[in-house]
């Protein structure tokens, strides 16, 4: 069921599983929020209901599967 998500400015890519999902922003930034056991979040938490920031270098693309998710950054390294 869809709903609002908080926090999301920028955001110019959406990669979604059944489980969580990942907003990329115009800038690089990353936003992950939903089930987050097993680390697919890339931040310690086991839920994140509101996005939150993951700490990485600026990415230029994300994508998400069931328990992971993989950003591409700008120096050609994946993360998360």
């Amino acid at each position: 069921q869809p709903f609002f998500v908080s926090r999301l400015e920028g955001v110019v890519d959406v990669a979604m599983s059944r489980n969580h999902a990942c907003g990329l922003t115009e800038i690089g930034g990353v936003w992950c929020w939903g089930d987050g056991r097993l680390g697919a979040l890339g931040v310690e938490a086991e839920r994140a209901l509101d996005p939150v920031l993951v700490d990485i270098p600026p990415a230029v693309a994300v994508d998400v599967w069931d328990d992971r998710t993989c950003a591409l950054t700008s120096d050609g390294h994946r993360n998360l």
